[in-house]
Formats: C-alpha cells, structure tokens, sequence
C-alpha cells in the first residue's frame, strides 16, 4: 500500500516538474509592435521603412510594410523605443519613446504626409 502512494506522489511531483518547466519555458522579455501606415488620404503605403532604435539601448529593429500598409515587429526587447517610418515621396515620421511591454502588442498607426524625405 505504501509502495503505491510512493509511486503515485513520484508521478505526481514529476508530472508536476513537466508542467512548472513547461510554464518557465514560455515565459518572455518581449513585446511585439504592428500597426498600418498610410498617406492622407487612407490608402495604405507599401514597403514603407519602419525602424525601431532603443532610447537606452540603441538596439534597431527593421521591417517593410505590406502591400495592405501593415507591419509587425516581433520578439522585440522590453523598452522605449522611438519609431521611424519611411517611404519614397513622404516626409518621415518620428514617434518617440514608444513602450514595449512584455507579452503585449504595441500598436502604432502612422500617417504620412506627401513630401520630400526628412
């Protein structure tokens, strides 16, 4: 009988390790930022530049939008961020100290404006 309780509580402490280092293993330091860019009108904006830069860190992460003005940063750092975006006939737009939280999604909508880059 005491054999039995032993080799169940083994099962259940070791099913119990399984599912607590399941659990560490998702856990994260990141966040995600997306959004649309589009011009003045509302049509969104192709392959626009959009740049992250780290205010403490100066870390940089880049990606284009889609053809639909959408992108997505993921896994970035938890931190502020000022967010560049860029395209071919607009002036740019810079947005400062962005936070990126841990787990969460950023969303950041831009508007550019027609006129020579910055």
């Amino acid at each position: 009988m005491q054999s039995a309780r032993r080799s169940g509580m083994k099962c259940f402490v070791g099913c119990l390790l399984v599912m607590l280092s399941a659990f560490a293993v998702a856990q994260s330091d990141r966040g995600t930022i997306a959004g649309s860019v589009v011009d003045s009108t509302g049509a969104a904006i192709k392959d626009a530049t959009v740049t992250l830069r780290g205010v403490d860190t100066g870390a940089a992460y880049t990606t284009k939008s889609t053809g639909d003005g959408v992108y997505r940063i993921s896994d970035v750092h938890i931190g502020k961020y000022d967010v560049t975006v860029e395209a071919p006939g607009f002036k740019s737009s810079v947005q400062t100290g962005v936070q990126i939280q841990i787990n969460t999604t950023a969303a950041l909508n831009v508007t550019l404006q027609p006129g020579s880059v910055n």
